[in-house]
């Protein structure tokens, strides 16, 4: 019987044929591996942010990163760099406080060049409205180009005093490119 094992020098796919590279479907050599980068992630801390009733507002106390491998998280913004356009993974967790436990509802969202894009997730506080708390996270892969730049937003529906964005590590914000 023949040998079940091809060599290397039997291979007629084009590119690197060695021992690091593996073959691709379309008859090509890949080196295996990558880096999910661009990657940013920040998170608030030490004050909160006044937020007005039912009106979407840009969280701005991302103040602290935890990491931002291309210097592209700058004033609470992700702007992707020049020639890193393609998939990424994005994420938002905003955690909102109000003065007398009157949170209706809360929405976390992901905004593309200044508007909502398809990232949203709501909480609606379906009991009396005695909620002095709420997280509300988001998530998802959007399609960026270089130069897109993306925030987090929130939009907190009360029933009476006053909410806050508490810029404790409960509210972050964070991508990363997804390898293709």
């Amino acid at each position: 019987p023949a040998n079940a094992s091809v060599g290397l020098s039997q291979l007629t796919a084009t590119g690197t044929k060695d021992a690091t590279t593996f073959l691709r479907g379309d008859n090509t050599f890949a080196v295996a591996g990558g880096t999910n980068t661009p990657a940013f992630m920040a998170y608030g801390s030490g004050s909160t942010q006044s937020i007005s009733d039912n009106v979407y507002e840009k969280v701005t106390v991302l103040n602290t990163e935890v990491f931002d491998t291309n210097s592209a998280f700058t004033s609470n913004t992700f702007t992707v760099p020049s020639g890193q356009g393609g998939k990424y993974y994005i994420f938002g967790i905003i955690r909102v406080d109000n003065s007398s436990g009157a949170i209706r509802s809360s929405t976390s969202a992901i905004y593309v060049n200044g508007s909502i894009s398809i990232l949203s997730n709501y909480d609606d506080q379906f009991e009396a409205y005695s909620r002095y708390q709420t997280i509300v996270s988001v998530d998802g892969i959007l399609e960026l180009s270089a130069g897109n730049y993306v925030e987090l937003y929130n939009s907190t529906n009360i029933n009476a005093g006053s909410s806050t964005i508490n810029a404790s590590q409960a509210t972050r914000f964070g991508a990363y490119k997804i390898l293709t």
